[in-house]
Parts: C-alpha cells; structure tokens; sequence
C-alpha cells in the first residue's frame, strides 16, 4: 500500500513539476518585483511616521498580507494560463507570447506601484515631477490630506 501512495504521490508532484516548468521562469521576476513593493510600501511607513506620528508607526503589519496574496495568486494564475495559452492556442515551445505579455503587464503594474510608494510624502525633486502624474498613496492609505499639509 505504501509503495501505490509513493508512486502515485511522486506521479501527481511530477505533473505539477511539467505544469509550472515552463512559467517558473516567469514567476520569479513577478516575485522580486512584489518583494521590492512590499519594501518600498514600508520605507513609504517609515516616512509618513516620520511626518505624521499618529497617522502610521512606520511597521510592517500583517493586516496587508491578504492583499498581496491575492494578488500574487491572482498574477500567478494569469501566467499559468497564459503558459497553457502558449502551449494550446499558438501551439509554440519556442515563443512564449502570452506568457511573456501577461509577465511584462504585471511587471509594469509593480514598477507603477513602486513608483508611486517611492515618490508619496517625499520631498525631492524628481519625486515632485512623478507626484504630478501619480498619486500620493499616503494620502489615500493613511488618510492625510496633501493639499492642507502643502498650505
């Protein structure tokens, strides 16, 4: 009986192995980049405690890990699918469109958000050109009015 468990057990992993295989390549980047957001949303913590004692302590809190599981989940689905898109529909080993198009929008989406954790409630002047176009996430996630701390 032990030897039917092994065997299927060493089966079902192999399958899940052929399975990602190809969008292992894929997901690490997509992981970095969340890494270094998750990152850069702390450093943006420690900077609003800084200004505004009461409004953030400058921590890690794990209230937030649910949002970034659901999106890591949900980005790591999109690149499974668009593998097997790939693998089904174009029907090419070689070139991974979809894969590396769903990969280059999730990236995008990170550097965006890094961007924007990296320019909120920061004096310099390159983060005051990227404040024109982007908005100041302090204000929306620790609910302190911009426009009344710039009078």
């Amino acid at each position: 009986m032990k030897t039917i468990i092994s065997k299927y057990s060493v089966i079902i992993s192999a399958g899940f192995f052929a399975v990602l295989e190809k969008s292992i390549q894929f997901l690490v980047p997509c992981l970095i980049a969340v890494l270094v957001d998750i990152w850069s949303a702390y450093l943006l913590g420690r900077r609003v405690h800084k200004k505004h004692p009461k409004k953030a302590d400058g921590k890690f809190k794990s209230e937030f890990k649910n949002r970034v599981l659901y999106t890591l989940i949900t980005f790591f689905s999109c690149i499974l699918l668009a593998g097997y898109v790939d693998l089904l529909i174009f029907r090419s080993l070689e070139t991974d469109i979809a894969i590396r198009f769903v990969t280059g929008i999730f990236l995008g989406y990170e550097a965006w958000s890094i961007l924007e954790n990296a320019s909120s409630c920061n004096g310099s002047k390159w983060a005051k050109v990227l404040q024109k176009i982007m908005i100041d996430k302090a204000e929306r996630h620790f609910n302190i009015d911009i426009k009344e701390e710039l009078k």
